[in-house]
């Protein structure tokens, strides 16, 4: 029997425990005490604090060899005999009261693995991503933190397309940076060295450069020896006067004919500026025919070889093509080397996103073997659907009768040392006549004594159903 005296508004409840297994329900009137009551029962095993009743200074909740004392501060005392699952609602398992058939199982399956403890661990789900990177890289912090295995799975499951899709985005700009390549994609990798091919191009410019200005230096140069050459021609045919030598011996005979014929003074000194004029025009004529001789001397008569030039030209002008094309070659490669690296890239792009997706679909099969880990024998999940094996064939959970549902909700209580189970007042109400029975018939199977409540008239009173 478990006593309570003075919690909440209950001034004095006993509660029996049902031998073999069954169903106790607190019934009564709003108000009376009775979700106090299951709270009192679970703070045996939780020593949660309980309220007071008004008006006394101690109350105490006392069963299964433990007792609370409740007064300033709770006092918990004693071994605890049984085993209560604590915090969990059973009932989810048999009906969560949702329509849709895949939404309800997936609240099915949180329930059963809250029920048997199964805690959310990220690296539950590393196997699926080892090939891509770290889960904790993967995941997101709210992803990591979920509250149970399949709202991790379902959140993970959004985190890894999330990541897809942005890998299908990479791939997208790569490939339109191969597109930008496309003509390259078939140029050859020889291997090209632009510095010598530029030397061999500098020094055949340079070759034809310098022979074309030797050319044009001696051309210019016979040019002017020919010239030099025609004026001295013309300069000796046209000149009448007398040479440098006659003319001074002339100046001197006159000048001593000065002396002797003063009396011809005036015709002698006009003789002596004629002769002088004349010294002069032979004196500038010398030296021009002089300066014509020294630009003969001078000359470079050497001929050109055209034929020569001809090929330096020809070599200059293989030069200058062989780099623009070397340069070409390299400019091609170059885009040639950036379409692999974007193609390759685009492929990695696509190789990852593909292993995301693959990783996303895989979420439900890390669900599938967490659950198998902890199941009832016989149940799986797969296809977002619960399943379990019965007397005729597979069958949907959802699909057994309300008894089947209810000896494998408190089956699973058992099975993780349950003796003890606690069910909220509003699951208890929700349940139809069929379903109450199939409980305690569930309950006595399994030797389980479910606590409950329902909202009934008169005074606050336990009572042991069937």
């Amino acid at each position: 029997m478990i006593s309570i005296d003075h919690l909440g508004p209950i001034e004095h409840c006993d509660i029996p425990t049902v031998e073999g297994g069954g169903v106790v329900v607190l019934r009564g009137e709003n108000g009376s005490g009775k979700t106090h009551a299951l709270a009192g029962i679970e703070a045996l095993a939780t020593g949660e604090r309980l309220p007071v009743q008004d008006g006394a200074t101690r109350g105490a909740v006392e069963g299964w060899g433990m007792r609370i004392t409740i007064g300033r501060r709770t006092t918990r005392r004693g071994a605890l005999e049984v085993r209560l699952l604590e915090g969990e609602d059973p009932s989810l398992i048999v009906d969560p009261r949702l329509k849709d058939p895949e939404v309800a199982d997936a609240a099915r399956l949180r329930a059963l693995l809250r029920l048997v403890g199964a805690q959310p661990r990220i690296d539950t789900f590393a196997p699926i991503v080892s090939a891509i990177g770290d889960v904790h890289e993967i995941a997101r912090p709210e992803t990591i933190k979920a509250a149970d295995l399949p709202d991790m799975a379902a959140r993970l499951k959004r985190d890894l397309e999330a990541a897809a899709r942005l890998e299908e985005g990479r791939r997208q700009n790569h490939e339109g940076e191969a597109a930008a390549h496309a003509d390259d994609r078939e140029v050859s990798l020889r291997e090209i060295d632009l510095d010598e091919i530029r030397a061999v191009r500098d020094q055949a410019v340079i070759a034809l450069e310098r022979e074309e200005a030797r050319a044009a230096e001696a051309r210019k140069s016979a040019a002017n020896g020919a010239s030099a050459r025609a004026q001295l021609d013309a300069a000796e045919a046209s000149y009448d006067g007398p040479t440098v030598d006659a003319a001074r011996t002339a100046v001197r005979e006159a000048d001593g004919v000065v002396d002797d014929l003063r009396h011809q003074l005036a015709d002698a000194e006009r003789h002596l500026d004629a002769q002088r004029a004349a010294l002069r025009l032979a004196t500038a004529h010398a030296s021009m025919v002089e300066q014509w001789r020294r630009s003969i001397d001078e000359a470079d008569v050497s001929e050109v070889d055209d034929e020569h030039l001809e090929q330096l030209r020809g070599e200059a002008a293989a030069a200058r093509s062989e780099h623009e094309d070397s340069v070409l070659l390299a400019q091609r490669q170059a885009g040639r080397r950036a379409h692999d690296a974007a193609a390759a890239k685009a492929a990695e792009a696509e190789a990852r996103a593909g292993l995301l997706r693959d990783a996303a679909m895989a979420t439900e099969t890390v669900i599938s073997e967490a659950f198998a880990a902890v199941a009832p024998e016989g149940m799986v999940y797969h296809g977002a659907r619960l399943w379990t094996q019965t007397s005729r064939g597979r069958t949907l959970f959802a699909e057994l009768s309300d008894g089947e549902r209810w000896s494998t909700a408190i089956g699973i209580a058992c099975r993780v040392g349950c003796q003890v189970l606690v069910v909220p007042q509003h699951a208890y109400e929700a349940l139809d006549p069929a379903n109450r029975d199939a409980m305690r018939a569930a309950a006595q199977e399994h030797g389980v004594t479910v606590y409950t409540a329902e909202a009934t008239d008169g005074e606050l009173r336990a009572e042991v159903e069937g």
